[in-house]
């Protein structure tokens, strides 16, 4: 095994603020043994067909990577890869890490276990994507363990509480989501509510379609008037498409929507819909009653 040589800087390592850590664009590109320090040419120099994956260096100081022959555990699944230093499932699997300067010395430089990035290879016929992906840091509740993820799209399920924020005010934020408090004159002020409800609701049933319509499942909840109300056996979703969206989307949104119930067990759906969003339900397949109106906001009903 090869036995690195490494340095630990003199200095201290600079202090990061957890609660702090952004999600970071990174792009993918093939490994190039080329790149590496010249201590890893023998184990690397033979190594085609891998991806190289550029992990942040906020990540690896916070998930406590900087130490000799490091390496993560690794899943993917549903076309997203997940890296803890643990690892609680089954179908995790061990990667190492390999140190990289950030080009200002020469690759015959000594390993700065501080300083230093570090990257991770996968095999390409494993990555379920490429170009550019988005790393997400998650696991500072006090509950789980710390991991990050990396996917291609932004996923409001896998987001932490300050790249929500940034995703809102930078996309979402002219048609905020008109039940959150404070939607009446639609300003981003009240970004403070929007985190509020981020953090208590169940973001197993949030989804972004598209990039275009985000919608949401209340299991065993049924509208009365412009609320959602406790009710076993029912299941109520919402809606709101934003100004991207294309026309014809509403028959994909219902697809999908209905498809998330079925797989959930429920038949009888309530829909709580804003008026002007009412052509999403409307159609062949879309046969929803219209239950009540109030404050411009409809209540339907279908029996799947």
């Amino acid at each position: 095994m090869l036995k690195q040589q490494i340095v630990v800087s003199p200095h201290r390592l600079k202090t990061i603020d957890k609660t702090a850590v952004s999600s970071k664009q990174v792009s993918l590109r093939p490994f190039n043994h080329k790149e590496v320090y010249t201590e890893y040419e023998s184990s690397l120099s033979n190594i085609e067909g891998m991806v190289r994956f550029d992990i942040p260096w906020e990540y690896s100081t916070i998930l406590g990577t900087r130490i000799e022959q490091p390496f993560l555990m690794c899943s993917i699944e549903d076309n997203v890869i997940t890296l803890s230093h643990l690892g609680h499932s089954d179908n995790m699997f061990k990667v190492p890490l390999y140190y990289c300067n950030n080009k200002t010395r020469s690759l015959k430089s000594t390993i700065n276990q501080d300083e230093d990035n570090q990257f991770f290879l996968l095999p390409k016929s494993r990555v379920p994507f490429d170009g550019d992906v988005t790393f997400r840091y998650h696991g500072d509740d006090g509950n789980s363990e710390r991991k990050f993820t990396i996917a291609v799209e932004d996923d409001i399920r896998n987001m932490n509480y300050n790249d929500l924020q940034t995703y809102h005010r930078n996309r979402w934020s002219a048609r905020t989501r008109p039940f959150m408090l404070g939607h009446d004159d639609m300003r981003e002020i009240y970004f403070k509510e929007t985190l509020k409800w981020w953090k208590s609701i169940d973001k197993d049933y949030v989804f972004i379609y598209k990039d275009c319509v985000w919608f949401e499942l209340y299991p065993n909840v049924t509208c009365v008037g412009d609320k959602f109300v406790e009710e076993e056996g029912y299941i109520s979703w919402t809606l709101f498409a934003f100004d991207n969206a294309p026309k014809g989307i509403g028959k994909e949104v219902c697809v999908a929507v209905h498809n998330k119930i079925k797989e959930l067990g429920f038949s009888k759906i309530r829909v709580l819909i804003h008026k002007d969003n009412t052509s999403c339900i409307h159609g062949p397949g879309r046969d929803y009653e219209l239950l009540s109106e109030m404050n411009n906001w409809c209540v339907y009903s279908l029996d799947l």
